[in-house]
């Protein structure tokens, strides 16, 4: 690249994870776009006013970081309302930037801003320390994650059928490989045990339903703790959850990835009733059938699974 990419702080590192979590690059007329934030949240079943000033308070502390860090004028589209149950993310926009502005390639490193560049990250962020890989991380977890809440029923996403919490980050559909990025960087840096990656891809998700559905990566709480939430309304509420653990509540280590390491595991294979040549799917694993995960996991570049087999270094995951 023609820029040298930026020494991230924590902050800076944090508002890049919100933008690969969930966040936007509107591309406009005359070389101009946008940058959008969009926070998913719900309130708590509580009656709380204080509680409910909580959250917005967070929402505008997080828009004066961000014009802060960005030098940018930006604007909350939309404040939280505690009378509605289900909503869209609370999304906060910036005001036009040009597409070849200094800061902005430097914090992407690249030469002109678009929205393909959130398909993947940034090489240069895999080498900060970890405390600014954990800024990104919580970046990525406030905008695509909610803390589990009691009255989830077990067998959902926020829970296994044994009731074990757990914490699902729902990446953007079409970022297949800042989901397995996400998922190197809780592993190798961080040190944190991923639970699996829930792909949005027709033979894990349905053939009818896949497109468009966000990657799910599941962590369970005492791994995804190593990392946590920033906005206080989802910190104070995952470790009250964590308070409540019990040792029953754990899972198991066989439930970890990789899991079902098994010399004689089935090669994927084609199958042309799946939409499996779809342009939507990356080249890496189009024209492919999977019957797990696992096995996509590897196509993007997953190395823990060869690691599984064959014994080799955590360090030979690519990015």
């Amino acid at each position: 690249m023609s820029v040298t990419p930026i020494k991230l702080d924590e902050d800076s590192s944090y508002i890049l994870g919100l933008l690969y979590g969930k966040g936007h690059i509107i591309e406009e007329e005359r070389g101009k776009c946008r940058l959008k934030f969009e926070i998913r949240y719900k309130y708590p079943k509580v009656e709380d006013v204080d509680v409910q000033s909580v959250i917005v308070k967070d929402f505008f502390r997080l828009k004066g970081i961000l014009e802060t860090e960005l030098s940018l004028r930006m604007e909350i589209e939309e404040l939280p309302d505690p009378t509605i149950k289900f909503r869209r993310p609370v999304a906060i926009t910036s005001d036009p930037v040009d597409r070849k502005a200094l800061l902005v390639r430097r914090l992407f490193d690249c030469d002109t801003l678009s929205h393909y560049v959130l398909y993947t990250i940034p090489a240069y962020i895999f080498v900060h320390p970890p405390n600014i890989v954990k800024s990104f991380l919580q970046g990525i977890a406030d905008s695509t994650a909610l803390p589990p809440s009691p009255e989830i029923s077990k067998g959902t996403a926020a829970y296994t059928a044994k009731g074990i919490n757990r914490i699902q980050l729902e990446l953007e559909f079409a970022r297949w490989h800042v989901a397995i990025q996400v998922c190197r960087m809780f592993q190798e840096i961080m040190k944190a045990k991923v639970y699996m990656i829930n792909w949005g891809h027709p033979n894990i998700r349905g053939v009818d339903t896949w497109r468009g559905q966000n990657h799910q990566l599941r962590l369970y709480v005492p791994e995804f703790a190593k990392v946590g939430f920033r906005m206080s309304f989802k910190r104070e509420f995952f470790e009250a959850m964590m308070k409540r653990l019990k040792p029953k509540d754990l899972p198991y280590q066989s439930d970890y990835c990789p899991r079902k390491c098994r010399p004689a595991e089935k090669k994927p294979y084609r199958c042309s009733k799946h939409n499996e040549e779809d342009e939507d799917i990356p080249p890496e694993v189009r024209g492919l059938h999977f019957s797990t995960f696992y096995q996509i996991c590897e196509k993007l570049g997953c190395r823990a699974r060869k690691t599984c087999r064959e014994a080799e270094p955590l360090e030979t995951f690519t990015h």
